[in-house]
């Protein structure tokens, strides 16, 4: 036995050297100034630093492991990543993670001091929520956001979005200063009713930057390839009165068995206020085989520009 259990032990090393087996560190060692201060402001009990790697738009990615889902605990970590901003114009980011106890380590929230285009902002202003739903949903409380202070850019998955909905959830009572929110939804081409689900939810998101004279974003993607999106159209003053700009893209290589769902027009008809429009040569061909004249889906159409 005692034998045995000398080989075994020998076994385990030489895999684990070797590459084969990895075992995950609870808690890593800073690796910069940055990654120290936000680790000694948070604390090993709400926060476990991962690992620092390269980023978008020449960005360095900070890896967090959450420990606890507490809205103060990330409230504190946003904080004091705002702290540990470095004085140039380095771009930061910070990406939450938790573990599923099976291995799997789902993406829960990631943080930014620059836009999704790159734009360097003053300070960490960008957040965007992902879609935990089919994961955990402990981590899709809306109040886990609400300690968090001076977010001007929001960008939400969709999935969640319909679920922060369902729970009250008004953005603008976290952060009065949004100036733009971003959601993309997950297309289902099972069925045409599906499909029709988000166009309803895009209607709604649409309205709330009316009310609160906010730029709202929607794209809407199958299998990562987006479909088409919206966003709301600026008046003269800035403000905004109902009226969006819509742009329908061609999918059908990547689902020829939806063919009929993605190019026909009447699946877009149910969107409110079209006021300038661009579709690819494929839907716009599609429309005129079919006689459709999209004015009478929108008689307040303005412009229409077919794009390769």
């Amino acid at each position: 036995m005692k034998k045995f259990s000398i080989i075994f032990c020998f076994m385990i090393t030489v895999t684990m050297l070797s590459g084969c087996m990895v075992m995950r560190s609870h808690d890593h060692k800073a690796v910069d100034d940055f990654s120290k201060a936000v680790k000694e402001a948070t604390g090993s009990d709400s926060f476990h630093f991962d690992k620092r790697e390269d980023g978008s738009y020449g960005s360095l990615r900070y890896i967090f492991e959450i420990q606890r889902f507490d809205a103060v605990a990330i409230g504190e970590l946003i904080e004091a990543a705002n702290k540990a901003l470095p004085y140039d114009d380095t771009k930061i980011g910070i990406s939450v993670i938790y573990d599923m106890s099976t291995g799997m380590y789902p993406a829960m929230f990631y943080a930014s001091n620059y836009s999704d285009d790159g734009t360097m902002l003053d300070g960490i202003e960008y957040l965007r929520i992902h879609d935990s739903t089919n994961f955990d949903y402990s981590a899709c409380d809306p109040k886990l956001y609400s300690e968090i202070k001076g977010i001007k850019q929001l960008h939400v998955d969709g999935g969640i979005q319909k679920y922060f909905d369902n729970a009250g959830t008004v953005w603008y009572t976290y952060w009065p200063e949004l100036e733009k929110i971003t959601y993309t939804y997950r297309m289902n081409l099972k069925t045409n009713d599906a499909a029709a689900s988000i166009i309803d939810s895009c209607n709604s998101v649409l309205a709330s930057g009316v009310s609160h004279n906010t730029s709202i974003a929607v794209e809407v993607d199958w299998s990562g390839n987006k479909v088409f999106n919206i966003s709301n159209y600026p008046a003269a003053d800035g403000s905004y009165d109902g009226s969006c700009v819509l742009t329908i893209l061609d999918r059908t290589d990547q689902a020829p068995n939806r063919k009929e769902t993605l190019l026909d027009p009447s699946l877009y008809s149910q969107i409110d206020g079209v006021k300038e429009l661009c579709v690819s040569e494929e839907v716009q061909k599609y429309a005129e085989d079919a006689g459709i004249d999209w004015h009478t889906y929108w008689p307040d159409l303005e412009t229409i520009e077919v794009i390769k």
